[in-house]
């Protein structure tokens, strides 16, 4: 954390300022290939909704999304932020958010089976 010292006539006082801890550069992936393969979402829309909620750098590669940040940001907050748009979007009930990976999350769809097929098994 950085220190300012600001003098005030005979005073000294000595101001944290605080952004959070600072750690080793982290990066989370969200994978958005399969739903912005069908063209239900956009990841250009989801990435600036991340960047306007959580503060960090987002990028758009290939269907991927990269947020990298210095400060600590957990990773349960990001999956909070994403069901959030996919509320937003009114997809919630079809799209799901799953952890790929220990640093990466992949949006799924739900596996929804249909009645004539459930029927025609039993």
């Amino acid at each position: 954390a950085r220190v300012r010292i600001m003098y005030r006539s005979t005073m000294v006082a000595a101001i944290k300022k605080n952004n959070g801890p600072t750690i080793g550069l982290k990066k989370l992936t969200i994978d958005c290939s399969q739903p912005s393969g069908d063209k239900i979402i956009s990841c250009d829309d989801l990435s600036s909704f991340l960047r306007e909620k959580t503060g960090v750098d987002v990028k758009t590669v290939d269907s991927k999304i990269e947020l990298t940040t210095r400060r600590e940001i957990s990773k349960r907050s990001v999956k909070f932020f994403t069901y959030k748009w996919l509320k937003r979007c009114g997809v919630q009930d079809y799209v799901r958010v799953v952890a790929a990976t220990r640093d990466s999350y992949e949006l799924r769809y739900y596996a929804i089976c249909d009645s004539q097929e459930a029927s025609s098994d039993e």
